[in-house]
């Protein structure tokens, strides 16, 4: 073999990390984006001279566009490959963020944030769809885990460093930067993704999702979704996820606001203390080698337990303001959050590789759902009892509730 010959080869052994790389980047930017409006609140809320209602609404207008988009996406997937699907809903996702460095009053705002929903909707569905046909499944746990990082690291810079943009340049200037690397990963997405090992010449790894038998599933959109649906075992799963994302970013939304107006600290710590339990859910890798160790459902429910119970302690004890056991507290919350990526695990498991995007979309628009419902309920709940604490109450008590439904989760590790 010549030495380019070795080259090549030793490059397409390791592709299937090129595509997790570029999907993790992009999941990134969804997450840098998705979150970046929470820090930006009280500027905003002051410059559109709006409520903490409305306030609350443009973040859900993100999470309806996101919600909308899921099971038509995966669809797409399934039906045209997620390399293109993502390569063209990117483009919106770039157009969204545009728009939204020129927004002028709260109707723009909406449009704007509705638009980066909608098109980032894409990322998460086909990342998962990719990860089951270029890993094998007792690699699924760890590198789902992985992708799901992506999402941490990607707010975490958005709540350390939108503030300092704040300061340094002005939402406005600043922001428009943050859309420069989402138009180059249009281009990279669309030259290095491929959907298939076979694309490049690579068999399937062993035990992949690519050559396990197949159940019979027609192919329309209509039936595809029915099948989905009508499956028991996957209704555990849809409804608990609802509850627990839409806690997180009910979280996630208003930590800034409330470190600022309620604990009256800096802009910049607010986005320190946010960033903490994006941080922590930083942890879904080694998680996900306990959740193919001991199973995903145990580690999935214990997950939610946790964050209860964290987000419980945060805001019954943070407003004494001791910031090293707040720091503690954010950062197991987000510790306790890392489990959520493997409710995606067990769905891709639970069906066949014909219908992995769509079931995912469906799971995703269910958590969605929950994204959408709680940023503008705790917005409501502020502008009408003025308390915090009531307001991620209701993360604590929907938490509770998600997680007595994910005890009838079946597993399938």
């Amino acid at each position: 073999m010549s030495r380019e010959d070795y080259v090549m080869a030793l490059l397409k052994m390791k592709y299937k990390w090129v595509v997790l790389t570029l999907l993790w980047v992009s999941f990134f930017g969804v997450h840098f984006h998705r979150v970046a409006y929470s820090p930006l609140i009280p500027t905003i809320m002051q410059e559109l001279d709006i409520s903490y209602a409305s306030a609350g609404l443009l973040m859900s207008a993100y999470f309806l566009a996101y919600a909308i988009a899921q099971i038509p996406t995966g669809v797409l997937v399934d039906r045209f490959g997620a390399r293109k699907v993502v390569s063209w809903f990117m483009i919106i996702f770039a157009g969204g963020a545009i728009l939204f460095t020129r927004i002028t009053n709260f109707e723009m705002g909406v449009i704007s944030r509705f638009l980066i929903g909608f098109g980032s909707g894409v990322i998460w569905v086909s990342g998962i769809k990719i990860i089951s046909y270029w890993f094998k499944r007792s690699e699924r746990g760890f590198t789902t885990g992985v992708f799901s990082t992506s999402a941490n690291f990607g707010a975490t810079a958005a709540l350390l460093g939108i503030p300092l943009v704040v300061i340094v340049h002005g939402w406005r200037q600043g922001y428009i930067l943050t859309t420069i690397p989402v138009i180059l990963l249009i281009g990279l997405n669309w030259l290095l993704i491929r959907d298939y090992p076979t694309d490049i010449g690579l068999p399937s790894p062993e035990d992949s999702k690519s050559i396990e038998p197949e159940a019979t599933y027609e192919t329309s959109q209509k039936t595809l979704v029915h099948d989905v649906l009508k499956d028991p075992h996957a209704w555990p799963l849809y409804l608990s996820i609802f509850f627990y994302l839409g806690g997180w970013y009910g979280t996630l939304t208003w930590v800034p606001t409330y470190c600022v107006e309620e604990l009256k600290i800096p802009l910049t710590t607010a986005g320190l203390i946010g960033s903490l339990i994006t941080l922590g859910a930083a942890s879904s890798p080694i998680t996900g080698i306990l959740a193919d160790k001991i199973g995903r459902k145990p580690v999935y429910v214990v997950g939610m337990a946790s964050y209860a119970l964290f987000t419980f302690l945060f805001i019954t004890f943070s407003s004494c303001y001791n910031i090293i056991p707040t720091i503690i507290i954010t950062i197991l919350m987000g510790i306790s959050f890392s489990s959520f990526a493997f409710s995606f695990t067990m769905i891709s498991e639970l069906f066949p590789p014909k219908v992995t995007a769509t079931a995912s979309g469906v799971l995703n628009a269910c958590a969605f759902l929950g994204a959408l419902v709680y940023p503008a309920v705790m917005g409501i709940i502020l502008d009408l009892s003025k308390s915090y604490y009531i307001a991620f109450l209701t993360v604590v008590i929907g938490e509770v509730v998600g997680m007595a439904i994910a005890l009838k989760i079946k597993e399938t590790k």
